[in-house]
């Protein structure tokens, strides 16, 4: 035996296993494709369904004023990201204000945004995940056209999407 031999019969054996393990791995792939690393070729986040309800008070209490909205974010390429998603009450074009609302939802917090705590949280596991929201507002008084305003933003604050809710009575 010459002094190469040993070291290319080592090499075609190396080549051979690493051969046999990519084919395995192949068919694993093709039977199982939701096993396949994703890689997002983009980064998106988009805001759809939105939707904004009065909330009838559980107690007693009428005078509480509360909107729930929900909502569906859609995400890719921002796999196992928290983003965050803040609210702002828009009152530009309310009319036929009433009456204000009872106090225990707090005072009048201005133009403020607002950071919502979604359940779930805004996090993808998965390129293009599809996350449906829901939380409350509290309303400062009982009036026509409020509106909701949205918006979403990645860990650095940079907005990726904005979005309105449907103008909504409370009375």
């Amino acid at each position: 035996m010459r002094r190469g031999e040993g070291m290319v019969e080592n090499i075609i054996k190396i080549g051979s296993v690493a051969g046999a393990l990519t084919s395995i791995l192949a068919v694993i792939l093709f039977f199982f494709p939701q096993l396949r690393p994703t890689v997002p070729t983009s980064k998106a986040v988009t805001i759809s369904g939105v939707r904004v309800e009065n909330v009838s008070p559980r107690s007693s209490d009428q005078d509480n004023c509360l909107a729930a909205v929900s909502l569906k974010v859609q995400i890719s390429g921002y796999n196992n990201t928290i983003l965050s998603l803040s609210e702002r009450l828009d009152r530009s074009a309310i009319s036929n204000r009433t009456s204000p609302c009872a106090p225990p939802l707090g005072p009048w917090r201005g133009d403020d945004w607002h950071l919502v705590d979604p359940t779930p949280a805004l996090r993808a596991s998965r390129d293009g995940d599809l996350i449906f929201v829901e939380f409350k507002v509290a309303i400062p008084s009982r009036a026509d056209n409020w509106k909701i305003k949205l918006k979403i933003t990645d860990p650095k604050g940079v907005v990726l999407e904005t979005a309105d809710t449907p103008l909504f009575n409370i009375r």
